[in-house]
């Protein structure tokens, strides 16, 4: 009996431990500026992007999750680097502890081009439930028409889009998102004050994916860009909790044999 008890104690510890862990993503799109090295270690790098497709690697190595990145529409690729000058540093996910230590991920970027068609990234192979968080980083060196454009993230497959926040380098939010979609300027934010966009603690739906559209801004006839993204996910807990359970039947069956 005092083995069993052992068990269902080890399982719930294990259970508790599981739910509040997380699998963290990094992507880092064109490798132009990339001879460096990145930050810390295991991120998705993509050098085209007709790269973008299948299985993501979590930021210790692993494809287990079977979570997957895919991206359609339009989206163009540049080969200019040093697209990240803020002296001030940056976020920390992007740039070594918020410096300017190795900005190989952020400083280059892929674009929306200017057709008027919006890119869209679709994160596959979650489970309905799953709570996610996805930053966005974007950044450009100022010129009279430096990238801007609107970011958005759907949960239903795009038949709904609602807007990012954009936070200051330190995680507090500068403007908050809302419905539809929100304004983010390359240079003004990205570059200048090393702003991102964020959107935290969003439940996956049925669909098991989440959607991040970028369109350019359609009155301004410019691209809009995205050098990096960092997407974080909790697993949805009805799997610790079969762990659980299961635990507890071992435990039942035992006791019924003994009687």
């Amino acid at each position: 009996m005092k083995n069993f008890k052992a068990i269902i104690l080890g399982t719930a510890a294990i259970s508790v431990s599981m739910l509040s862990s997380a699998e963290t993503y990094l992507m880092d799109f064109n490798t132009f500026q990339s001879s460096g090295g990145y930050v810390g270690s295991n991120w998705n790098t993509y050098a085209t992007p007709g790269d973008v497709t299948g299985a993501i690697q979590d930021n210790t190595g692993s494809i287990l999750a079977g979570v997957s990145l895919e991206v359609t529409g339009d989206l163009g690729d540049t080969t200019h680097s040093g697209y990240f000058t803020n002296a001030t540093g940056g976020a920390a996910w992007a740039t070594t502890d918020g410096s300017l230590g190795n900005t190989q991920a952020v400083g280059d970027y892929f674009d929306s081009n200017s057709t008027g068609s919006p890119a869209i990234f679709t994160f596959g192979g979650l489970t309905a439930g799953d709570t996610v968080s996805l930053d966005i980083f974007a950044s450009s060196t100022a010129n009279s028409d430096s990238p801007r454009g609107y970011y958005s993230y759907s949960l239903d497959q795009g038949a709904t889009y609602f807007g990012f926040d954009v936070v200051e380098k330190d995680g507090t939010v500068f403007v908050a998102g809302g419905a539809g979609q929100n304004y983010f300027n390359a240079f003004s934010y990205g570059n200048t004050d090393a702003r991102y966009m964020n959107i935290s603690s969003l439940t996956v739906g049925a669909s098991g994916n989440v959607q991040v559209k970028v369109l350019q801004d359609p009155g301004f006839g410019r691209y809009a860009v995205v050098s990096a993204m960092q997407l974080t996910v909790i697993p949805e807990p009805s799997t610790f909790a079969l762990l659980i359970a299961a635990g507890m039947g071992l435990l039942l069956t035992r006791r019924r044999l003994r009687r």
